[in-house]
């Protein structure tokens, strides 16, 4: 190709980059939450930009016991809403925005997602920090990681289950990963997040739940035909009812309430 070809090249893609950037997310309001409206291949773009920039950047993922807390915990509601995206995950996230009549394009459960930008950081030779856990899974993640993910590089793990946070912060930032996850359970992770945007030289944290359990293989996944039909919590319930059964069964229903009530409200 032709150096004037490798600029024009060159200059579609940063114009596209851009775009993309810009692009109106145009945001549901759920309980108070702004939660994004958009589709996988749109939200990677904006992770590849994320992870070349020297800016700290946040990405939640919220779904109906998510917003059942933060209904009720104002500054957990004020910690989503100073991330630079918030992605719906789940059945109850589908309901609400039908209901507020701003259906979302696709289902974007983090735990399938997750693969994907992992997949993105490796093509970009970035670095991933784990944090979050039992002690032996963030490990085995670790080597998951390192067995199938091509140009990954792990800059360091951490469980979840430590005492003193000033020595992991330190940690991470003697790390200077470019990815940081965060899998301690919400809205534990969100708000560790938020008091650390500022202090450490990460490019992009994320909340992301129980993915580690799930990537580690600790935990097994629904069925392919149960997740596409949005019922992997009912799946887990049966797996784990007295753990889950409150989340699930009252969570659910206490979720679709403080809907009815929103939507009535007019949805303020």
């Amino acid at each position: 190709m032709t150096g004037r070809g490798c600029f024009s090249k060159y200059l579609f893609m940063k114009i596209k980059s851009k775009n993309s950037a810009a692009r109106n997310l145009d945001p549901v309001n759920i309980f108070g939450v702004r939660v994004d409206r958009l589709r996988t291949q749109e939200v990677l773009d904006r992770v590849e930009i994320f992870l070349g920039e020297d800016r700290p950047r946040r990405i939640y993922f919220v779904y109906a016991n998510c917003l059942n807390v933060a209904y009720s915990d104002r500054e957990f509601r004020e910690v989503l809403n100073r991330a630079d995206l918030v992605l719906n995950d789940g059945l109850g996230l589908e309901i609400a925005g039908r209901t507020l009549k701003k259906p979302f394009p696709e289902n974007l459960c983090g735990t399938d997602f997750l693969p994907l930008v992992l997949e993105r950081a490796g093509k970009l030779k970035k670095s991933v920090y784990l944090l979050g856990g039992q002690p032996g899974i963030v490990e085995a993640c670790g080597e998951r990681l390192a067995r199938e993910i091509p140009g990954i590089r792990l800059a360091g793990m951490e469980s979840g289950f430590f005492k003193n946070e000033a020595r992991v912060a330190d940690s991470i930032r003697a790390a200077s990963p470019d990815l940081l996850l965060v899998g301690m359970g919400v809205p534990i992770q969100e708000k560790l997040i938020d008091r650390w945007a500022a202090e450490l030289p990460v490019r992009l944290a994320i909340g992301v739940g129980a993915f580690l359990d799930f990537y580690s293989g600790s935990v097994p996944r629904a069925p392919l035909w149960i997740r596409r039909r949005r019922m992997e919590w009912l799946f887990r319930l049966v797996r784990e009812p007295r753990r889950l059964w409150r989340r699930y069964l009252i969570g659910n229903l206490t979720f679709l309430l403080h809907l009815l009530k929103f939507r009535l409200a007019g949805g303020k």
